[in-house]
């Protein structure tokens, strides 16, 4: 495993910032009026730092752990409803993501379960751009049930696939309440992220009985 030195991402760090990039895997699910639906979070909810967003820089990111035609994929109600939020920095290695999925399923506890199951079922595994990991994290209990992972995307070089331009970290919760599923993806390219994941997760809960 080989990781090239950062100076040399100026290309692929564009590629990944672009507008471009799908945006149904983005868009939160806003009102007319343009703000979030009831029950989702607000930029109120956090640091000033994190701004309400429609495109997503990481979209792609997003969708390769999230899919539901996958055996080491983590799937999502399709009829949820989403809040983005994405950081106001000057460097783009800086920027990340909030992605919150809020959805009303007879399958909220399926999901905790499925998702506190993947570092056994797919601790290490490859697609075409990342070698993925999965690990376990801790999360205090939330909501009826809860379950936290930290997931680390190696960004595979295009010259060679055992050679890696950078690395992106996640750190994801999915809580089951009563027959609601809430999910916090938090993302960038560093370890840690600019609000604690055990602490949003709690708000978004919070904020379903609003």
């Amino acid at each position: 495993m080989r990781l090239l030195t950062r100076s040399a991402l100026t290309l692929a760090i564009a590629a990944v910032l672009s507008p471009a990039l799908p945006a149904a895997a983005a868009a939160p699910t806003t009102s007319p009026s343009g703000t979030p639906q009831s029950g989702l979070l607000t930029e109120k909810d956090l640091p000033q730092r994190y701004r309400q967003a429609t495109q997503d820089p990481y979209a792609h990111v997003f969708a390769t752990l999230f899919t539901s035609d996958k055996a080491c994929g983590l799937a999502l109600p399709e009829q949820s409803r989403r809040a983005l939020f994405v950081t106001k920095d000057k460097y783009a290695l800086d920027v990340e993501t909030l992605t919150e999925v809020v959805a009303k399923t007879g399958t909220a506890r399926d999901l905790v379960a499925a998702a506190a199951g993947l570092p056994k079922r797919c601790a290490t595994f490859e697609t075409p751009e990342y070698t993925i990991r999965v690990t376990p994290a801790v999360m205090p209990r939330v909501g009826d049930a809860s379950t936290a992972l930290r997931v680390v995307f190696w960004m595979k070089a295009a010259s060679s696939p055992t050679s890696y331009v950078d690395v992106m970290e996640a750190e994801i919760s999915v809580v089951a309440r009563r027959d609601v599923s809430v999910t916090v993806v938090l993302l960038g390219y560093y370890e840690k992220h600019g609000v604690v994941l055990k602490t949003v997760t709690r708000k978004a809960v919070q904020k379903l009985a609003v």
